[in-house]
């Protein structure tokens, strides 16, 4: 988000899992000990999803919604990601459950619809919602699933990871050894 506001900021690596989230000092500013963590000023935010909501609606720009309607939808579809796919992925991962094998396939065709009568989840342009739902194909639970049934969903992920700030991230992300 911060890289597609293109705003300054500092990155301030967190190891999390060699126990630096659970320090006193990074506890004291995130009590789940838990990453994405955004510190502006005396504003803290945790959770990805609201530090991407909060940064929009701060920094303002193109991806910000314009109206009340475009703020529904933006928030109707960042949530829906995290229940519909960030919860079971993070369900294998804390827990150890075990998925079926089409465990997103009603989502991707709820997206897959979406996604036939615009380019954007949000509207005209690219936007928060579309950053907040593509953010979770980088996750390796979503990114193994097949999503040639679903060519609406492949050609908007195919935009969305084209884009220059997604391309600055992920060059960071190697940058790091991530």
């Amino acid at each position: 988000m911060l890289e597609e506001l293109d705003v300054e900021y500092e990155v301030v690596p967190t190891g999390w899992t060699g126990g630096e989230t659970h320090t006193p000092e990074f506890l004291a500013i995130n009590p789940n000990g838990k990453i994405p963590t955004l510190v502006d000023g005396d504003v803290v935010v945790w959770e990805s999803m609201a530090i991407n909501l909060y940064l929009v609606r701060k920094c303002g720009g193109p991806m910000n919604p314009d109206s009340a309607d475009a703020y529904g939808l933006s928030y109707r579809w960042s949530l829906w990601s995290m229940g519909e796919f960030e919860g079971p992925i993070d369900a294998v991962a804390r827990q150890g459950v075990e998925l079926p094998g089409d465990w997103a396939a009603a989502p991707l065709a709820v997206l897959e619809e979406a996604l036939g009568a615009a380019d954007w989840l949000g509207g005209q342009h690219f936007g928060v919602a579309d950053l907040n739902v593509a953010v979770m194909f980088q996750r390796p639970r979503l990114a193994e699933v097949d999503r040639r049934p679903f060519p609406n969903v492949h050609a908007w992920l195919k935009r969305c990871r084209g884009r220059e700030a997604f391309g600055r991230m992920m060059e960071m992300g190697r940058s790091a050894g991530v």
